[in-house]
């Protein structure tokens, strides 16, 4: 966390992120089948409370945080999961074409991508799901991380979130083949959101065998644009639904459905 800005700006947004898609989680159904039972002490990015994630804002408190990690000290959710029956993975697709790295209202894109996926692991680990990160940009970059049940050590979720490929173009194939290949190999009832800014043209071939896995499968596909509306026709044809967003302050209810899951 030391040595990079824009994932100390990352973490100081991922706090409310966060908070956000615990309370979607507990009010979505009367008896939620994962609850927030308290708040324990840890150094876990994606469950810590937003006044510990608010120490990174300010240089005479930076160093407590950095200390608490290192000591496993900082206030975390405590979170109780039970097993959901026949759930697949959710799978995050985001988009790390260079134009990403761009403002939409009063952080860059992919800052705010970054911190709503640090939020989706939290959703994982409630779910006790597995998690599946498919960074994407031109044609041949795709980085997977895996986060089973969505555990993983802290180094490798912030190197997740951290990951970026400032790409050329924005190519969806790469995504959408491993996608495929992990829902065909995995429970049904998978989850999958793509974070994109991308205006793109999704090749045919690809486009069916994803639709296809979509309905064996009973997948839910969502796709969050991201300071556009040019790429909504194209990504809804992989989609259920599309949610756009023209300004990062006003996400709200963008993440009150991505976070329904």
């Amino acid at each position: 966390v030391q040595g990079s800005r824009r994932l100390k700006q990352m973490m100081a947004i991922a706090g409310r992120q966060i908070t956000i898609a615990l309370d979607v989680q507990a009010t979505q159904v009367p008896y939620p089948p994962t609850e927030v039972a308290g708040i324990t002490f840890g150094n876990d990015p994606a469950l810590l409370l937003p006044s510990e994630l608010g120490l990174l804002m300010l240089p005479q408190t930076k160093l407590l945080f950095y200390k608490g990690m290192a000591e496993r000290s900082l206030m975390q959710w405590e979170l109780i999961g039970r097993q959901p029956q026949g759930q697949g993975p959710v799978i995050v697709a985001v988009d790390e074409s260079g134009s990403m790295s761009g403002p939409c209202g009063p952080y860059p894109k992919t800052v705010w991508a970054g911190g709503t996926l640090l939020a989706f692991l939290a959703i994982a680990r409630l779910q006790k799901r597995d998690l599946v990160v498919l960074h994407f940009a031109e044609q041949g970059q795709l980085h997977v991380d895996v986060f089973p049940g969505g555990e993983g050590p802290y180094q490798e979720t912030l190197r997740c979130a951290e990951h970026f490929y400032n790409g050329g173009d924005t190519r969806f194939e790469p995504w959408m083949r491993k996608a495929t290949d992990l829902v065909q190999t995995s429970q049904p009832k998978a989850d999958v959101i793509v974070l994109t800014d991308g205006l793109t043209t999704i090749d045919r071939t690809v486009l069916g065998e994803f639709n296809a896995a979509r309905k064996a499968m009973e997948m839910r596909s969502y796709g969050v644009l991201i300071g556009t509306t040019q790429g909504m026709r194209e990504l809804s044809l992989c989609s259920d639904a599309v949610l756009t967003l023209d300004d990062l302050s006003q996400d709200l209810p963008v993440l009150n459905d991505i976070f329904a899951i």
